[in-house]
């Protein structure tokens, strides 16, 4: 466990799943559709732009309207956009974390590839192999992409409320993410797979579900951050102006 005053120290074997799930519910309270807008157009946003460049920065936009709603500070839909004021930070976090999975997709994708031009009936192929070499090739896929991204998720879970609060780079914020979640790491993936099966929920509700559980997904992994970091680092704001010469008086003085 890091001591440096730049790096936070965390608590380990602290996150209980349900627990986090039911804070999280009750921190909600009445800013439910409030934020669910601003998970549906931060997800929206996130998603848009090539090369991941908006996925970090509106993770950091969400990240920030949880934190705020977790300390009872006022927020609103508008404060989604300050993930801008994390920008470099931020789309180095997402990028470190999205890379791996787009290029196992790339790579997993092209042996599919391959097997569609291979297997053509006018060169000998039979259709109903072709089928099942792709069918089964196209749900490896999907089996290993999800396997990686739940991974690499996991791992990353605590990076951009790290970003948020502790004003850390992107590679800095991902290593302390990945410190903390080994230290609570029986808590932190059964809280991954409980926020996976209402995400499934989510999902089989013509997939819009998805935006109606993502707040309570984000409550309660922000109900675990606090958990795994308690104190809000105060000590890395900028300290007020000294006073000035002139308002200086010696103790006991007039």
């Amino acid at each position: 466990m890091n001591t440096s005053p730049r790096i936070p120290t965390f608590k380990t074997g602290v996150i209980r799943p349900v627990e986090c799930v039911r804070e999280g519910r009750v921190l909600i309270g009445d800013r439910y559709w409030v934020l669910v807008g601003i998970n549906f157009v931060g997800l929206l946003l996130a998603g848009s732009a090539p090369l991941y460049i908006l996925y970090g920065p509106m993770m950091c936009g969400i990240a920030y309207c949880f934190l705020a709603l977790k300390r009872g500070e006022p927020f609103e839909f508008s404060d989604l956009f300050k993930g801008f004021g994390f920008f470099g930070p931020a789309f180095l976090a997402g990028l470190i974390q999205m890379l791996p999975i787009f290029i196992l997709s790339m790579v997993a994708y092209l042996p599919l590839f391959l097997l569609f031009t291979v297997y053509r009936p006018e060169r000998g192929g039979r259709p109903d192999e072709m089928f099942g070499y792709l069918y089964g090739g196209f749900w490896l896929v999907m089996l290993l992409v999800v396997f990686v991204s739940s991974i690499t998720h996991l791992i990353c879970i605590f990076s951009f409320p790290l970003v948020v609060e502790w004003k850390l780079n992107g590679w800095e914020a991902i290593k302390v993410s990945a410190q903390a979640v080994r230290g609570n790491l029986g808590g932190a993936v059964g809280l991954t797979l409980l926020c996976g099966l209402m995400f499934l929920g989510g999902m089989m509700v013509c997939g819009i579900g998805i935006y109606f559980v993502m707040p309570l997904i984000h409550a309660a992994w922000t109900v675990a951050y606090r958990r795994v970091f308690p104190e809000y680092p105060h000590h890395l704001e900028t300290p007020p102006d000294p006073p000035k010469w002139q308002e200086w008086r010696p103790e006991g003085g007039v």
